[in-house]
């Protein structure tokens, strides 16, 4: 679902405030990190699959980031990260200002982005893997616009991107807020909140036609960045109260559009 469907004289504005006229910026630091369970080596029952095509090289996207307990620290999908040069974390002037390392993980998709932006407002992170017919709050910014979807967990699937798999999370499309058709594209990297408001894992990817969102489980997420203390969690008990928390956050900076620059 990373975003290839914006404006391009949009993106290319935003890239050239980004960066141009500063000289060449140095290059990404980029690692992986292990942790999870092994696609090679499942350790869960899951019959469902689903195939994702793997992301084109050499095009500039967007996608959508979100703030974890820690200096400058931010969680994303690996899909958002994988063939950039360089990324930029959109500020509250419209300005991306540059990050400084990314590391991805090797069996899942999720990454974990260093540098950039400060937050004072970040995510807490759950631990605990939610449970088939519980609701789900997947929130940031297909085609560049804000949006929340609500969803329903089916349970845990494999997602196949080339000869890759991954473990996923499948979710079932309830509603969209505000109400859309057009494909999910951007919402990548954005966090899926449980009714605790904590985050249990990242968006994925998405079936249009099945009506499904695929997220990251959340030992994906505590792999890269931990069970740090601290972290944002209000209860979300409405559909109103999902929106009101996806509003307070965007308006705290704790989640974000990142963009994508491929040389």
């Amino acid at each position: 679902m990373r975003g290839c469907s914006l404006l391009p004289f949009i993106l290319f504005a935003i890239l050239a405030a980004l960066f141009g006229g500063g000289g060449r910026q140095p290059a990404l630091e980029r690692g992986y990190a292990e942790g999870g369970s092994s696609p090679r080596r499942p350790a869960w029952g899951a019959r469902d699959e689903y195939v994702v095509g793997d992301m084109e090289p050499g095009r500039d996207s967007q996608g959508t980031v979100f703030a974890v307990p820690g200096d400058a620290r931010w969680l994303t999908a690996q899909h958002v990260t994988q063939y950039c040069d360089r990324i930029g974390i959109i500020d509250a002037g419209r300005r991306a200002i540059a990050v400084d390392r990314v590391v991805e993980s090797r069996s899942s998709d999720a990454a974990l982005i260093v540098g950039g932006i400060n937050n004072d407002v970040t995510m807490a992170i759950s631990g605990r893997e939610p449970q088939p017919g519980e609701p789900g709050v997947h929130m940031g910014f297909p085609q560049g616009q804000p949006a929340v979807v609500l969803s329903e967990l089916i349970g845990q699937a494999t997602v196949r991107r080339g000869d890759r798999g991954e473990p996923t999370l499948a979710w079932a499309e309830v509603e969209r807020i505000p109400e859309f058709d057009l494909p999910l594209s951007g919402i990548s990297g954005g966090p899926t909140l449980d009714l605790d408001g904590q985050v249990v894992g990242v968006n994925s990817a998405g079936s249009e036609r099945r009506g499904r969102v695929l997220t990251t489980r959340p030992e994906a997420l505590t792999a890269l960045a931990g069970m740090s203390a601290g972290g944002y969690s209000a209860p979300i008990d409405s559909e109103a109260a999902a929106v009101t928390r996806f509003q307070q956050l965007v308006a705290a900076g704790a989640i974000r559009v990142a963009i994508c620059d491929v040389n």
